[in-house]
């Protein structure tokens, strides 16, 4: 039950910020932590990914899971460049949590390494982000180019969840 847990887990845990992020007083700091926040968890992604696509037996699903690999390093991208019509702050995940995902997502691979195993892992992470990220752009103080920049990680993750369901 736990393997089966902890890339949702570690995903809702990168997320739970941004409820909070969303009563910051000042706009442009409440802006500036909520895409450091969205930076954080993709680029956790990424990470996630990267410990987990040496295990990916069929080449097909692997080709699918590098490419929203490639997908989050550009959000990444983006989202950086969004951040600095906010004024950049410079906190970014510590070496600790990047060590704790890395390690987490190890273990959880290797109680079982088997493709319908890290597609579920990979569908439970989207599912738990897109859950968060709708509540994001529901929020009716949002500035819109954080919205766009939001929807189109939802629409993304929705399409990453289709191409994963047949490896189940």
């Amino acid at each position: 039950m736990f393997a089966k847990k902890l890339l949702s887990q570690q995903l809702f845990c990168i997320i739970s910020y941004f409820c909070p992020i969303l009563e910051v007083g000042d706009e442009m700091s409440r802006y500036q932590l909520l895409l450091e926040e969205l930076i954080k968890g993709l680029k956790m992604g990424v990470d996630a990914i990267n410990a987990i696509e040496s295990h990916i037996e069929s080449a097909d699903m692997k080709a699918e899971v590098l490419k929203q690999k490639a997908y989050y390093e550009k959000k990444i991208l983006e989202g950086q460049v969004l951040k600095e019509d906010f004024k950049d702050s410079k906190t970014m995940a510590t070496a600790l949590e990047t060590a704790f995902l890395k390690s987490m997502t190890k273990a959880k691979v290797m109680m079982d390494d088997s493709d319908a195993h890290i597609a579920e892992m990979l569908i439970q992470g989207c599912n738990m982000l897109i859950i968060e990220l709708n509540q994001l752009v529901n929020h009716k103080d949002m500035d819109e180019r954080i919205c766009a920049y939001i929807q189109n990680i939802l629409d993304q993750q929705q399409e990453h969840m289709d191409v994963l369901k047949k490896y189940l």
